[in-house]
């Protein structure tokens, strides 16, 4: 995996924000031989660090992205995001990031799904080992029970 150097990575993430400049990523990706991904990832980094030189929060940005998407109308959402100095771009990114946070509260993370999952192969070990516990008595009483030679004559069994 190559490295960047942080000017190199400052310098294409403007370019890729430039509203003037508003370049393909496959384009910007092709000319300077790093991976589209990369530079998604580099243009989502500087919206954020941008957003934030700004004064918005992440509590702030998902107001905001709650209140627009509440709007209907798309031209009164436009306005709106115009005049708090949001891109549609920013806004596209702070509403995927919420949607993924969304989406993540419910899962489980990996380390407790490897607990949980080591949890139950202890209990179904110790499972295993009462059944056969069980079936071994079960086994050694009944094998027992029809026998005259033994002690368990007096023994009483409820009928």
């Amino acid at each position: 995996m190559p490295r960047y150097k942080q000017q190199f990575k400052e310098q294409i993430a403007n370019r890729l924000l430039a509203t003037s400049n508003n370049e393909a990523l496959e384009t910007v990706s092709m000319e300077t031989g790093v991976p589209v991904h990369t530079l998604e990832m580099w243009r989502a980094q500087a919206i954020a660090t941008s957003a934030a030189a700004r004064g918005w929060t992440p509590q702030l940005m998902l107001e905001a992205v709650s209140r627009t998407m509440q709007t209907r109308d798309v031209e009164n959402r436009n306005e709106w995001l115009r005049s708090k100095n949001v891109s549609f771009l920013e806004f596209t990114l702070w509403s995927i990031a919420a949607q993924d946070g969304l989406r993540a509260f419910g899962r489980v993370k990996r380390g407790e799904a490897n607990a949980a999952r080591l949890r139950i192969k202890v209990l179904e070990r110790d499972l295993r080992k009462k059944d056969k516990a069980m079936a071994d008595a079960a086994t050694l009483f009944l094998d027992g029970y029809g026998d005259t030679d033994s002690d368990t004559d007096s023994i009483m069994l409820p009928t």
